[in-house]
């Protein structure tokens, strides 16, 4: 039986809200955040938790200077608004 087969089989119900049925494989530490594939780090999740899961996830969080405040940033003001980016228009366009 495949890894994800087993995953979906050992997690029928949705990990995150515990009532839809669980329909994709999802990493709890994603692999950008030094996850792997191993069964330890999979579960079984529905389709809307995953997408929430992972749109935030995407949001990058920077620490304040001060304190532990956390900033989120939306993703185009970071890649458009950023002096060394040389891709796109800066606040100088």
């Amino acid at each position: 039986m495949k890894q994800r087969a087993q995953i979906l089989a050992r997690d029928p119900v949705c990990k995150v809200c515990g009532r839809a049925a669980s329909a994709q494989v999802d990493h709890i530490k994603p692999l950008a955040q030094g996850g792997d594939d191993s069964y330890d780090n999979l579960q079984g999740i529905c389709i809307p938790c995953h997408a929430t899961k992972t749109a935030s996830e995407r949001q990058p969080i920077e620490r304040a200077s001060m304190g532990s405040e956390l900033i989120r940033r939306n993703t185009y003001e970071v890649r458009h608004n950023d002096p060394r980016n040389t891709t796109g228009p800066g606040p100088e366009h």
